[in-house]
């Protein structure tokens, strides 16, 4: 199975926002060198995606990828304001209430388990 399927497999089911998973995926853009992105490491970055998705909804802390990156590419030029800024938690409502902690958590398992799914019986 191709790349593509699981990616067009995987947005029917998205719980957490496209939106996060982006941020996510950005995140690790940044972090990850370009050659390992390639389409035979495309399991190991999934799993990095869900590893880092994780980590998130553990800590309660997702910063938005643009506002306040100190280590954004020199190509991605921002006005100094925006880059100096504390960048925004994008679960900051996971530290407010446990209920929605819990659903994030739930989210992020039945996520993880459709990937295990699509992974081992699709290929």
């Amino acid at each position: 199975m191709g790349m593509n399927h699981i990616l067009n497999l995987l947005i029917v089911c998205i719980k957490p926002s496209k939106s996060i998973l982006k941020t996510v995926v950005m995140h690790l853009l940044n972090t990850v060198p370009v050659s390992w992105w390639d389409s035979r490491q495309f399991l190991q970055r999934l799993g990095d995606t869900m590893q880092y998705l994780h980590c998130s909804v553990l800590q309660k802390c997702l910063d938005h990828f643009i506002v306040g990156n100190q280590s954004l590419p020199e190509v991605i030029r921002l006005p100094t304001d925006i880059q100096n800024s504390v960048p925004p938690n994008l679960f900051h409502h996971l530290l407010q209430e446990l209920v929605e902690y819990t659903l994030a958590m739930r989210d992020y398992r039945q996520l993880q388990n459709h990937i295990r799914r699509i992974v081992l019986f699709d290929n």
